[in-house]
C-alpha cells in the first residue's frame, strides 16, 4: 500500500494544501457560507479539466513517449491528433463534470434564493459566487497553474508523456472529488451551518489531493492491462 501515497511533497502540493485549510478558516472563523464553498469545489473540477486539455495539446504536438503500438490518433504526434484527441476529451469529460453539477444543483435547489443552470454557473460563476468564493477559486486556478508550470512545462514532461495517462490523470481525482462533494450537500441540508461536515470534507480532500500519488497508481494500473 506504499504505493498509494507520496514520499515528497513539492512546493505545488504544499500550496495546494494551504489553499485546502482556506475554507475551514474562512466557514470556522470569517462567517463565509459553506454552500458557496461546496460550490468552488464543484468548479475546481473545471479548472481541472481546463489543465489537462493543455496538458493533451503538448503532449499530442511534442511528445516521444508516443507509442506507435496504439491505435490512432493515439499513435503519432500531429495537429490533427491534438484537435481530435482535446475536443474527445473536452466532450467526455465535459459530460461527466455536467452531471455532477446537476446533481448538485438539484440537491442544493437554489443559489442565494436564484435557481441557476449548470452553463450560467460555470460561464457566469460571478454572479453567484461572493468575492470570498472566488477569490478561493482563484486559489485553485494558481495551484494548478503551479503544477502545470513546474511537473509538466518547465521539466519538459510533456515530451516523454503518453497521451492515455495524461487524459486519464484527472479521472481518480475527480471520482474521490464528486463523492465528497456530493455527500456535502446532503449533509449541508441536515445542518446548513455545515462547520463540522466541512472540517472534515477539508482533511479528507487534502488527503486525496495532496498526499495520494495519482501518478503512481495510474502507472500501475496502465501496466497490468
Amino acid at each position: 500500500m506504499n504505493f498509494i501515497f507520496k514520499k515528497t511533497l513539492n512546493p505545488a502540493d504544499l500550496f495546494l494544501l494551504a489553499v485546502n485549510l482556506i475554507p475551514i478558516w474562512g466557514v470556522w472563523f470569517q462567517g463565509w457560507d459553506a454552500k458557496m464553498i461546496f460550490i468552488v469545489y464543484c468548479l475546481e473540477s473545471v479548472i481541472a479539466g481546463l489543465y489537462t486539455v493543455i496538458k493533451l495539446w503538448l503532449t499530442a504536438l511534442y511528445s516521444d513517449g508516443i507509442s506507435t503500438k496504439e491505435q490512432a490518433p493515439f499513435n503519432k504526434k500531429s495537429i490533427g491528433s491534438a484537435i481530435f484527441i482535446t475536443v474527445f476529451f473536452c466532450f467526455h469529460y465535459g459530460f461527466f463534470i455536467f452531471v455532477q453539477l446537476s446533481i448538485f444543483l438539484g440537491i442544493i435547489g437554489n443559489i442565494n434564493g436564484k435557481s441557476v443552470s449548470v452553463t450560467k454557473l460555470v460561464f457566469q460563476f460571478n454572479e453567484y459566487l461572493p468575492m470570498y468564493a472566488q477569490l478561493f477559486l482563484l486559489s485553485f486556478f494558481i495551484s494548478y497553474g503551479i503544477s502545470l508550470l513546474k511537473d509538466f512545462i518547465v521539466n519538459k514532461a510533456y515530451k516523454k508523456a503518453e497521451i492515455q495517462f495524461v487524459m486519464m490523470s484527472p479521472y481518480k481525482r475527480i471520482f474521490i472529488q464528486q463523492f465528497l462533494v456530493i455527500l456535502g450537500s446532503f449533509a449541508l441540508l441536515l445542518n446548513s451551518n455545515g462547520k463540522i461536515f466541512i472540517f472534515i470534507f477539508a482533511i479528507i480532500k487534502i488527503i486525496a489531493d495532496v498526499f495520494i500519488d495519482y501518478e503512481k497508481i495510474l502507472k500501475k494500473g496502465l501496466s497490468e492491462n
